[in-house]
């Protein structure tokens, strides 16, 4: 039996022979012999190496340019006597990382190629289903050691077909498995994509990939042109089954993780796409089967077959006791009746009757279709509404109605449609109503998480503060997980409407058109919200660690005296944890810590030439415009004054305490008789806690702490709606760059780094890769220090012009600040506005001219290098009631071109402390036009400008292009 099996012995074939000879080596039944097929419609002699009888490719065995092979022929010294020209290597993925087969094998088969000079293809057969950032890593292992051009590396995604196994774990092979049972069954929620590709598709790619030269030494990915969710997929076959056999297939939700629903997966799901898309390109090739046509051919072809015993559930007889979804209320004889008045009917009397009765069996689904609807918006609105209340847990049983009904919705939809020809059902219409109601039922289980993660940051809270004994970290790590989920749902919603973005709204029914209306304006925003509350909740358990005590000095900086970090230190807090638990808030007058200091530090030369102080104390400590260096400084002078060493430093001003009561509200200081609210915070801190104060007063320390301490308790008793706006608060202030903070950890400073939360100055990023050369990067950073022991900032206004003219020879930038001391005296607290003006820019450049008020300064200049930045600094005096330009011009590198393009990237860095000053930048680019950028600008021949307030740090990349001559 085995020889009939394999029929006879492959012919010997001649050097003279004109056909080249292909091998096709395959350990699967179902795309092998349809390549083998199809090369013999090609000027070629096939062989084929299986395993097992090989009944899948008898057929072809009359053929003579066909041959099977033996295994042992293949890896015997008879190998010596085959002629290849080119080889097929098929095999499983067999849920694993690299080739189902025995790595000596795939080595033997290789070596084959080499020694033969064949054309190798190794072909990997996966599933979308599968975790896909395994799909983009997988072939990482098989990439060719070095460049061959014989070499071909293809993953298969997602093949189906008639005669496709259905003993697999794929998720295709177990829907059509289902299909066979008559009971599908979907693991979590179904919203993994999957890509479809019909078998002769696949075929034709791997023929185009072995056969086109621009596929040589190349790895690529193919799959399906259509994108489709499981959840959807498994319907599309449960409508397709409905109209082929009237019977309607039960569905089962197996309530499990979805290994699909994170957000690694999310994002390696984008470059699989991009994958997908550039094979395409390479090969000249895409998918000529349609997933509707693929789908029914592969389905008739799965009735066509018996249901195997080793496939049918154990005991039907026995009621299935897994939790369903949601039952359909349709009468029993449903669909009978809509079959019944499918057939001719021969009188006038039945014909009537018929009519109605087809009449009532689409309205009345239809009512109870839109009753639906109805219901799952009025329930996914009430939700939202209470996570707006913070009465989360509420808003978690409402969102979960909310969400039975719209999949109740699309159910009943399916059914409806199941009713009209194919072609109606496949209009854009029916598509979008069935994605809108798919959009519904994500958008409820995204405000479910939201509800989930307000009752988890509220517990989060209460551990902080000591009212909970629950592990800090565990609550963090249920924030991530509910974040992540959330984060995920609001991509997938976005990617529904962005897929439907082309359509007509008008097609769509009223309720659901207003509903996709209002995902597409908020979607970003709830998008970059659930961004900024990860950060703030990963950089949380990286600077409270459970077990240990730690101690954060908190500087309390009066914006109204500006300094490089944010203003003057005039008092300071300390925090102290104790297992991720605070234990104390305490605050001091800065006085009281420098009356301790013993012996004498030396100040920087500006500090003693300008401010005439003949030592350095910690109010002056904060004198460098990067963070974490003055941090260290500061935390230097406060353990030699106090003894106490901190375990980081966090740094506010006037405008963080600002955000602050915007989120908590007025703040009544019985002590001052005063209510503190955002608009008089600012008045009150220069005539409450400054006016007559001196060095060692305790006035200053009281406002402050008062200040503080009311902040503190109207945090511990914050409702959860207030905690949302805290949560504002802190992100605000930290994007601002008015919140900063450094920590002694390795990682959590890494984080906050990365984030650009710890205040240093940054480095630009050209992001360029290859080809920098074309890519001009320029930073600059204004930093002012009051050095007129007064608060005249308080009544200082700034605006700020930055011109750079791009040229083949050389950058020149000018940099202008126009500044209006509206002081009306010299009486403290205001006066004279005594700025020691310095300018961060980058290493390479050089400030050729400093001018003010037009005329040119050149004395007292201070020049110098500060972490890997030159700095220029002097000292602008604005009296009051005046005004006064500085302006500044630097010279750096030229831009250059490479291929016709270049890239300008611009930082400007804003300091901690000041407003949000009138900002106007202006790039006149000679020979060259704008082509994209970043930030919209105003574009007129060759001048770009751009005009917004200075609220936080600017990071502007233009990309050019030659100008075309006009």
């Amino acid at each position: 039996m085995k020889e009939e099996a394999y029929g006879k012995p492959p012919p010997k074939v001649e050097i003279t022979d004109s056909l080249s000879i292909a091998l096709v080596v395959s350990s699967e039944s179902f795309i092998g012999p349809r390549l083998a097929a199809e090369l013999l419609k090609l000027p070629l002699k096939v062989m084929f190496l299986a395993q097992g009888e090989a009944d899948e490719v008898k057929h072809l065995v009359p053929n003579e340019r066909f041959a099977l092979i033996r295994q042992e022929d293949l890896f015997s010294p008879k190998k010596d006597e085959l002629t290849i020209n080119y080889i097929f290597h098929i095999h499983q993925e067999n849920g694993e990382v690299g080739p189902a087969n025995s790595q000596h094998e795939r080595e033997e088969i290789q070596e084959i190629a080499r020694n033969k000079q064949a054309k190798y293809e190794e072909i990997q057969i996966a599933g979308g289903d599968r975790n896909i950032a395994s799909i983009t890593s997988a072939l990482e292992t098989i990439e060719p050691k070095e460049d061959n051009d014989n070499l071909r590396l293809i993953k298969v995604i997602d093949p189906y077909g008639p005669r496709m196994p259905l003993t697999g774990e794929r998720f295709l092979e177990k829907c059509f498995q289902g299909m066979k049972r008559k009971e599908l069954e979907i693991v979590g929620e179904g919203l993994n994509p999957l890509y479809p590709l019909f078998v002769s598709d696949a075929v034709s790619a791997l023929i185009k990939a072995m056969f086109s030269e621009s596929a040589a030494g190349k790895t690529l990915i193919i799959g399906g042109g259509r994108e489709i969710t499981a959840l959807n997929l498994a319907y599309k076959l449960r409508e397709m089954n409905f109209r082929e056999t009237g019977e309607l297939v039960a569905m089962k939700f197996i309530n499990e993780p979805d290994r699909n629903e994170n957000e690694d997966v999310l994002l390696s799901r984008r470059d699989l796409k991009e994958k997908l898309r550039e094979a395409q390109t390479i090969l000249e090739w895409k998918p000529q089967t349609e997933l509707e046509e693929g789908l029914t051919e592969t389905l008739r072809a799965v009735n066509r077959t018996q249901p195997e015993d080793t496939e049918s559930p154990k005991d039907t007889s026995q009621p299935n006791n897994h939790k369903r979804r949601q039952e359909l209320n349709y009468p029993p004889d449903f669909h009978e009746g809509i079959k019944t008045t499918l057939r001719p009917l021969k009188n006038d009397k039945r014909w009537k009757v018929a009519t109605l009765t087809m009449l009532a069996l689409i309205i009345v689904p239809l009512l109870i279709l839109t009753q639906t609807i109805g219901a799952g918006m009025l329930a996914l609105a009430q939700a939202t509404r209470e996570v707006k209340q913070a009465n989360f847990l509420s808003s978690q049983k409402t969102a979960q109605k909310a969400t039975s009904r719209f999949v109740l919705a699309r159910q009943e939809f399916l059914l409806i449609a199941s009713i009209f020809p194919n072609k109606l059902r496949q209009t854009s219409l029916a598509q979008r109503i069935e994605e809108a109601l798919t959009a519904g039922e994500l958008l409820a289980r995204a405000v479910e998480h939201l509800g989930k993660t307000g009752s988890y940051a509220t517990q989060t809270r209460d551990v902080i503060l000591g009212k909970s004994d629950n592990p800090l970290d565990e609550q963090i790590g249920k924030i991530a997980t509910e974040l992540k989920e959330l984060f995920i749902k609001l991509s997938l919603i976005e990617t529904i409407v962005e897929n439907n973005a082309g359509g007509k709204p008008g097609m769509l029914v009223e309720p659901l058109q207003d509903g996709i209306e209002t995902i597409k304006t908020t979607i970003k925003a709830s998008k970059s919200l659930v961004l900024d509350a990860q950060k703030l909740t990963n950089l949380l358990g990286k600077l409270l660690t459970p077990g240990e005590k730690q101690t954060y000095l908190v500087l309390l900086q009066n914006s109204a005296e500006l300094r490089p970090t944010g203003g003057f230190i005039g008092s300071y807090a300390l925090l102290d944890f104790q297992d991720a638990k605070l234990m104390g808030f305490t605050v001091e007058d800065v006085y009281v810590a420098d009356g301790q200091l013993k012996g004498h530090v030396e100040p920087p030369p500006p500090i003693k030439k300008y401010l005439g102080e003949g030592g350095w104390y910690l109010r002056d400590a904060n004198w460098n415009a990067d963070f974490p260096t003055s941090a260290r400084q500061i935390e230097w002078f406060f353990e030699k004054e106090t003894g106490t060493k901190v375990d980081g430093t966090i740094a506010i001003n006037l405008y963080v305490v600002r955000e602050f009561l915007r989120a908590l509200g007025p703040v009544e200081l019985v002590d001052y008789q005063a209510t503190i609210t955002p608009d008089n915070l600012f008045q009150i801190a220069e005539t409450t806690s400054e006016l007559n104060s001196f060095p060692g007063t305790t006035q200053k320390k009281d406002f402050l702490g008062s200040l503080s301490r009311s902040l503190f308790l109207r945090l511990q008793e914050a409702d959860p709606k207030t905690l949302i706006r805290v949560t504002q608060a802190l992100v605000t202030s930290l994007d601002q760059g008015q919140l900063l903070i450094t920590s002694h950890d390795g990682e959590a400073q890494r984080t906050l780094r990365n984030l650009g939360w710890d205040g240093s100055l940054r480095e630009v990023n050209c992001n360029q890769g290859e080809g920098e050369e074309s890519c001009h990067p320029s930073f600059f950073a204004i930093s002012e220090a009051n050095v007129g022991v007064n608060k005249a900032n308080y009544f200082v206004d700034r605006a700020i012009t930055l011109a750079q003219r791009l040229q083949r020879e050389l950058t020149q930038t000018t940099l202008t600040v126009r500044y209006q001391n509206h002081s009306q005296t010299e009486s403290w607290p205001g006066g004279t506005y005594k700025n020691y003006l310095r300018v961060y820019f980058e290493k390479g450049g050089k400030a050729v001219s400093v001018k003010v008020d037009g005329e040119e300064v050149r004395q007292n200049i201070d020049l110098g290098v500060e972490q890997g930045k030159m700095v220029i600094g002097f000292l602008v005096d604005i009296p009051t009631q005046s005004q006064k330009t500085v302006e500044i011009v630097f010279q750096t590198g030229p831009l250059l071109m490479k291929d016709g393009m270049a890239k300008a990237v611009l930082l400007l860095q804003k300091q901690p402390g000041t407003q949000d000053d009138p900002l106007r930048v202006q790039l006149v680019s000679e020979g060259m036009a704008v082509k994209n950028s970043n930030i919209p600008l105003m574009v007129t021949d060759h001048t770009a400008t751009l005009t917004q307030n200075f609220s936080r740090d600017m990071n502007l990349v233009v990309e050019f292009e030659k100008a075309k001559a006009k």
